[in-house]
């Protein structure tokens, strides 16, 4: 065996200039199918990560699923033809949650249930020296929506325990805060149609890095209420924080048709989103293993360049009593080689780009999901064991036909110059 690789050393460096472009083009291949699995990968997981660390893993909204009935339709005279459609209809003019506390109850007694936030929603405006602009503002239980949306971890400025003593603290998100430039200890101005206007003082300032929950504010439950004009016992929604995410979709079920609110676990809720990474994810990886093709090409040339110029020695290997198999093995063997070479050099070259990437700027506009400093890729091992398993096998599959090739060629009539 030793042997074996010994030719298939030799006859494949022996046309170096062939070698070394289709060194490249597997080095090229395998580079851009690591960094664009590592991105795509790094995107998907920080969103997903985000999505878990400071969003609600379920969330109640006061909707009120309404399943269409069949209309009735009841024969009142068969002698004269009449009939009597009732129509079954049912209105749900609801707006908020109805016994908050009740529901809370039954969530605290749940095994894998970590924490519990009502809160009350309310769309103002706020209103800051000159600036001005829309805001939602939640009024929660600090210390529960705390345990869900890691707040005390985000704070960059001020303290949350001012909105358990303070009745008229509001914490702000940072996007917030920057387009007010307000900075704690400011104080705002909250405006609602047909209510006074609410007077707060800034306390804190919160960045999670999730831009549509740092662009929102928070106050006292009891401040919230107030605003939204909320009884005792009610509420705009109710989040959901537990041990095990995957359970949450069986927990959504089980509340959903225990209290008839619309309940939705956070794989629901941002289906939508994933399924979108999900299909980029697969054009990007179709495009880009087009490039691994093209270098199987590549390799396939050399190999049949190759075979075409050593018919002589292959003929004389035969004569020596070489077998088929054995002379097979020496090309897919140079296959083997060409890709493993350029899978180090394309894992190398990947490793250093990746690194590159990472430490470029990102600006994030408001728009976007999430925001981060830099940009996020993946940095896991298997995207090199994935990428240089894929390349040699498709360099391996393009070796193939030359091989074959090689082992059919009869050695009487290659000395005798017929071929």
């Amino acid at each position: 065996m030793k042997m074996l690789f010994t030719i298939a050393f030799r006859q494949l460096f022996g046309r170096r200039k062939q070698v070394f472009a289709t060194l490249i083009g597997i080095s090229v291949g395998t580079m851009v199918l690591i960094v664009a699995i590592s991105l795509m990968d790094g995107l998907a997981s920080n969103v997903k990560r985000k999505i878990l660390d400071v969003l609600p893993h379920i969330s109640i909204s006061p909707e009120r699923p309404i399943s269409a009935s069949n209309d009735t339709l009841l024969i009142v005279d068969t002698a004269t033809h009449l009939v009597h459609l009732i129509k079954n209809t049912e209105r749900d003019d609801r707006e908020v949650i109805k016994g908050t506390s009740l529901i809370s109850s039954w969530l605290s007694n749940r095994s894998g249930v970590t924490a519990i936030s009502p809160y009350s929603a309310s769309n103002v405006i706020a209103v800051f020296g000159t600036r001005s602009m829309p805001l939602l503002v939640r009024g929660v239980h600090i210390i529960e929506e705390a345990k869900i949306s890691k707040l005390h971890e985000n704070i960059t400025s001020g303290s949350l325990d001012s909105l358990t003593i303070s009745t008229d603290g509001i914490a702000l998100g940072a996007i917030v805060a920057r387009d007010l430039t307000a900075v704690v200890g400011d104080r705002l101005t909250l405006v609602t149609p047909g209510s006074p206007p609410f007077p707060v003082r800034v306390v804190a300032i919160y960045k999670t890095g999730v831009n549509f929950q740092d662009a929102n504010a928070y106050v006292s439950f009891s401040q919230g209420s107030n605003i939204r004009q909320l009884s005792g016992d009610e509420s705009d929604g109710i989040s959901i924080q537990i041990e095990d995410p995957i359970a949450a979709h069986n927990l959504a079920d089980q509340l959903q048709r225990r209290y008839g609110y619309k309940t939705d676990s956070w794989d629901v809720q941002y289906d939508n989103l994933f399924s979108l990474f999900q299909r980029i994810q697969s054009i990007i990886y179709i495009i880009v293993s087009f490039v691994g093709i093209v270098a199987g090409f590549g390799v396939a040339n050399v190999l049949i360049t190759t075979v075409s110029e050593k018919t002589r020695d292959i003929a004389i290997m035969k004569s020596m009593g070489f077998r088929r198999y054995q002379i097979s093995v020496i090309f897919l063997l140079q296959g083997f080689f060409v890709a493993i070479i350029g899978c180090m050099i394309g894992c190398a070259l990947a490793t250093a780009v990746v690194y590159g990437l990472g430490q470029l700027p990102l600006p994030t506009p408001k728009e976007a999901i999430v925001s981060s400093e830099r940009l996020l890729l993946g940095k896991s091992p298997w995207y090199y064991v994935i990428v240089t398993c894929i390349m040699t096998v498709i360099s391996l599959l393009a070796g193939i036909l030359p091989a074959r090739s090689a082992a059919r060629l009869v050695p009487i009539e290659i000395l005798r110059g017929e071929r």
